[in-house]
Protein backbone atom coordinates (compact mmCIF):
# COMPACT_ATOMS: atom_id res chain seq x y z
CA UNK A 1 0.00 0.00 0.00
CA UNK A 2 1.41 3.10 -1.04
CA UNK A 3 1.45 6.49 1.35
CA UNK A 4 -0.83 7.70 -0.94
CA UNK A 5 -3.68 5.92 -0.13
CA UNK A 6 -2.88 5.66 3.09
CA UNK A 7 -3.40 9.95 2.86
CA UNK A 8 -6.65 9.53 1.10
CA UNK A 9 -7.90 7.00 3.66
CA UNK A 10 -7.36 9.42 6.21
CA UNK A 11 -8.96 12.31 4.45
CA UNK A 12 -12.24 10.30 2.85
CA UNK A 13 -12.55 8.84 6.82
CA UNK A 14 -12.09 12.46 8.41
CA UNK A 15 -14.83 14.00 5.83
CA UNK A 16 -17.41 10.84 6.41
CA UNK A 17 -17.35 11.92 10.49
CA UNK A 18 -19.09 15.22 9.08
CA UNK A 19 -16.39 17.56 11.67
CA UNK A 20 -19.37 18.41 14.04
CA UNK A 21 -22.54 20.47 13.65
CA UNK A 22 -23.33 22.61 10.56
CA UNK A 23 -24.72 26.07 10.62
CA UNK A 24 -28.58 25.86 9.98
CA UNK A 25 -29.46 26.92 6.60
CA UNK A 26 -32.16 29.69 5.57
CA UNK A 27 -34.80 27.45 4.96
CA UNK A 28 -33.99 25.91 8.28
CA UNK A 29 -34.33 29.56 9.85
CA UNK A 30 -37.82 30.10 8.25
CA UNK A 31 -40.40 32.01 9.66
CA UNK A 32 -40.78 35.42 11.91
CA UNK A 33 -37.60 35.77 14.52
CA UNK A 34 -38.45 38.94 17.42
CA UNK A 35 -36.70 39.76 20.71
CA UNK A 36 -35.33 42.16 23.03
CA UNK A 37 -32.44 44.55 22.03
CA UNK A 38 -30.15 46.14 24.91
CA UNK A 39 -31.72 49.51 24.67
CA UNK A 40 -35.19 47.54 25.60
CA UNK A 41 -36.53 47.92 22.30
CA UNK A 42 -37.46 45.23 19.88
CA UNK A 43 -35.53 43.53 16.31
CA UNK A 44 -37.14 41.61 14.21
CA UNK A 45 -36.36 39.25 11.19
CA UNK A 46 -38.43 37.89 8.51
CA UNK A 47 -36.63 34.86 7.06
CA UNK A 48 -37.26 32.82 4.08
CA UNK A 49 -35.56 29.91 2.12
CA UNK A 50 -34.13 32.70 0.44
CA UNK A 51 -32.64 34.67 3.45
CA UNK A 52 -33.66 37.87 5.10
CA UNK A 53 -36.66 39.83 3.44
CA UNK A 54 -37.21 41.94 6.21
CA UNK A 55 -35.23 43.65 8.73
CA UNK A 56 -37.24 46.07 11.82
CA UNK A 57 -35.00 47.70 14.91
CA UNK A 58 -35.90 49.56 17.32
CA UNK A 59 -33.80 52.14 18.46
CA UNK A 60 -32.31 55.43 20.73
CA UNK A 61 -29.71 57.72 19.83
CA UNK A 62 -28.95 59.98 22.30
CA UNK A 63 -26.81 62.80 21.12
CA UNK A 64 -25.61 65.98 22.86
CA UNK A 65 -28.75 68.23 21.03
CA UNK A 66 -31.37 65.59 20.98
CA UNK A 67 -32.10 62.11 20.72
CA UNK A 68 -33.16 60.09 17.54
CA UNK A 69 -35.73 57.22 18.28
CA UNK A 70 -38.35 55.59 16.72
CA UNK A 71 -37.70 51.73 14.69
CA UNK A 72 -36.68 51.49 11.26
CA UNK A 73 -37.98 48.94 8.71
CA UNK A 74 -35.76 47.63 5.73
CA UNK A 75 -37.42 45.21 3.18
CA UNK A 76 -35.23 43.40 0.70
CA UNK A 77 -36.34 42.86 -2.91
CA UNK A 78 -33.53 40.63 -3.43
CA UNK A 79 -33.33 38.60 0.31
CA UNK A 80 -30.03 39.27 2.42
CA UNK A 81 -28.28 36.37 2.52
CA UNK A 82 -27.68 34.37 5.72
CA UNK A 83 -23.92 32.20 5.45
CA UNK A 84 -23.10 29.38 7.70
CA UNK A 85 -25.54 30.76 10.24
CA UNK A 86 -24.36 34.57 10.07
CA UNK A 87 -25.70 37.76 8.60
CA UNK A 88 -24.54 41.06 8.02
CA UNK A 89 -26.48 44.33 6.50
CA UNK A 90 -25.49 48.10 6.44
CA UNK A 91 -27.36 50.58 5.45
CA UNK A 92 -27.55 54.48 4.48
CA UNK A 93 -29.54 57.96 4.90
CA UNK A 94 -29.66 59.92 7.50
CA UNK A 95 -30.67 57.49 10.15
CA UNK A 96 -27.94 54.62 8.91
CA UNK A 97 -28.29 51.06 10.53
CA UNK A 98 -25.55 48.60 10.34
CA UNK A 99 -26.89 44.92 11.71
CA UNK A 100 -24.60 42.03 12.18
CA UNK A 101 -26.27 38.53 13.68
CA UNK A 102 -25.50 34.67 14.13
CA UNK A 103 -28.51 32.15 13.90
CA UNK A 104 -28.62 28.62 15.81
CA UNK A 105 -31.77 26.41 15.20
CA UNK A 106 -33.37 28.27 18.63
CA UNK A 107 -32.21 31.10 18.51
CA UNK A 108 -30.37 34.30 16.79
CA UNK A 109 -28.07 37.26 18.60
CA UNK A 110 -25.70 39.70 16.94
CA UNK A 111 -25.23 43.67 17.51
CA UNK A 112 -26.38 46.89 15.87
CA UNK A 113 -25.17 50.36 15.30
CA UNK A 114 -27.52 52.75 14.63
CA UNK A 115 -25.95 56.44 13.50
CA UNK A 116 -28.14 60.02 13.78
CA UNK A 117 -26.76 62.33 11.22
CA UNK A 118 -29.39 64.65 12.66
CA UNK A 119 -28.39 64.27 16.53
CA UNK A 120 -25.08 63.52 15.46
CA UNK A 121 -24.62 61.01 17.39
CA UNK A 122 -23.94 57.29 17.01
CA UNK A 123 -25.05 54.02 19.79
CA UNK A 124 -24.22 50.21 19.42
CA UNK A 125 -26.32 47.66 21.13
CA UNK A 126 -26.89 43.88 21.53
CA UNK A 127 -29.97 41.65 20.40
CA UNK A 128 -31.08 38.76 20.79
CA UNK A 129 -34.24 36.64 18.65
CA UNK A 130 -36.15 33.44 18.85
CA UNK A 131 -38.40 32.02 16.34
CA UNK A 132 -42.04 32.79 16.63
Amino acid sequence: MSIRAVVLGVVLSAAACGGGPTAPTAADLAGTWQGPTQQGRTISLQVTSAGITSLTVGFSVPGSFCTASGSSTTTFSNPLTITNGSFSYSGSGSTAISVNGTFSRTSASGSATVTSQTCGASTTFTWSATKN
